[in-house]
């Protein structure tokens, strides 16, 4: 059985060589006066030295507790983060990438809030911002206690904290779902407040140090990628972030530098890219040309290479300039369909065409008629708003079950009432007959009483 220790430092490296010695020695400082705590790095595949550095520390600090797990292909930041967790031996488990530090008392103070506060799954401390090139300071992160109302109005509390590692992996780790940008521990934070779970505050001088470089994942987030990740937050979580106003992708569809693909099958071949024909969106009708003319039995048409909302209007097959009128089913991942007009909320859309003709017509051109109704943000945004209107109808579906089950509660309890009143007018009606049948029977004996004496005295 694997031995246990108090607290576990899980840094993931991705080719931050020159920044790993730094990142090791900040640890190793804070591991001094507390020899329960092990360091866990995993190497998600790195191409630089990182490898070398690693091993360089390991022979300067042999005597310190350290687990090196190499990914032998790049899991990412998300995963190689899980897999520290589900490796570690310590009870609670502190977040550092390579590039980061921390001070010597890091993971002490860290270590003792938790411990006086055993109902806590996680707790932070501020984080100093310095700037890699010139080492001046450039600010503070992590700064305020933890709330859940205001997590939803943006980001403010860094990966670097401490979790109480079986109620991490209760809550589900990070989520392996998320689009891969960043941005990561915003959700995770997202979720631990959404499930009321306590989280400490540790209201002190900076404890950790992050470096800005040009490098760092959250500098490489563009607007499309940024909305890509909003998308998925407002998905899960009522955040009031806006969408990044970008235009690149409504742009790239007006000059027709995006290309919409048509892939072909004929009998079992598979969809691959050889297989497969692009044009330019710039036309209300996209033609496809077939480079092979044979019996196709299904055709998959791609849109756009983005989030899109279309009006599909026709779609047409030809053989030598002839229009051939075929029977055809049409299948989508489209999350939304109303009449003819798809919503896709991927930035793989498709729509698979199987032709239903025995023997199979060969068909040498396609035709499809199609608007591009909303492209890039604003399909993105249309989709958050679909996903808006069915919570909302949700919503007044229930209230609507609920008043009616108001309504027939109250006709119960009145029917009930009308039961009870009817029920005690019946017993007091009951009661009377009784009584009245016990006064006709006094009655009958007197009468009978006297009958027998008046006819005793006639016959005297």
């Amino acid at each position: 059985m694997q031995k246990t220790c108090s607290v576990s430092v899980l840094i993931t490296n991705y080719n931050y060589g020159h920044y790993l010695t730094a990142c090791l020695l900040s640890v190793a400082n804070g591991m001094m006066v507390h020899d329960d705590m092990e360091i866990l790095i995993v190497d998600d595949a790195s191409t630089d030295n990182s490898l070398s550095v690693i091993n360089d520390f390991l022979q300067q600090y042999p005597k310190l507790s350290f687990q090196v797990i190499r990914n032998e292909i790049n899991l990412g930041l998300i995963r190689s983060r899980n897999l520290a967790i589900h490796k570690a031996r310590g009870k609670y488990v502190f977040i550092l990438d390579a590039d980061n530090h921390i001070g010597p008392d890091c993971l002490g103070l860290h270590l003792e809030a938790m411990r006086q506060n055993p109902g806590a799954i996680a707790c932070y401390g501020r984080i100093q911002d310095f700037l890699d090139s010139t080492g001046e300071i450039a600010g503070v992160r992590s700064d305020v206690a933890f709330s859940y109302e205001l997590l939803l109005r943006g980001p403010y509390i860094d990966a670097m904290a401490m979790f109480d590692r079986k109620a991490l992996i209760e809550i589900g780790l990070y989520n392996q779902d998320m689009p891969s940008y960043g941005n990561e521990d915003y959700e995770l934070w997202l979720r631990i407040g959404k499930a009321g779970k306590r989280v400490v505050f540790m209201d002190c001088a900076p404890l950790s140090f992050y470096r800005i470089h040009d490098s760092n994942m959250g500098k490489r987030i563009i607007d499309n990628t940024f909305n890509q990740i909003l998308f998925f937050l407002k998905s899960l979580y009522p955040v009031s972030i806006a969408f990044s106003p970008t235009e690149l992708l409504d742009y790239k569809t007006e000059t027709g530098d995006d290309y919409a693909q048509l892939f072909y099958q004929h009998n079992n071949e598979a969809m691959t890219e050889s297989n497969s024909i692009q044009v330019p969106v710039n036309s209300p009708t996209l033609i496809f040309s077939l480079p092979v003319v044979k019996p196709f039995t299904k055709l998959r048409f791609d849109p756009l290479n983005d989030y899109v909302k279309l009006e599909l209007k026709s779609v047409t097959f030809l053989y030598k300039n002839e229009v051939l009128a075929l029977d055809y089913s049409l299948q989508t991942n489209a999350c939304h369909k109303e009449d003819q007009v798809y919503l896709f909320d991927t930035q793989d859309p498709q729509m698979e065409i199987v032709i239903h003709s025995d023997p199979p017509v060969t068909i040498d051109e396609v035709h499809f008629t199609l608007a591009y109704l909303q492209t890039g943000k604003d399909a993105l945004i249309c989709c958050y708003s679909l996903v808006e209107e069915s919570l909302q109808d949700c919503k007044t579906r229930l209230d609507i079950q609920h008043e009616h089950y108001q309504t027939l509660e109250q006709s119960y309890n009145s029917t009930l009432s009308t039961y009870h009143q009817l029920m005690g007018e019946y017993q007091q009606q009951q009661r009377q007959l009784l009584g009245l049948q016990a006064h006709l029977a006094r009655r009958r004996s007197l009468v009978k009483e006297k009958i027998i004496q008046m006819t005793n005295k006639w016959f005297r």
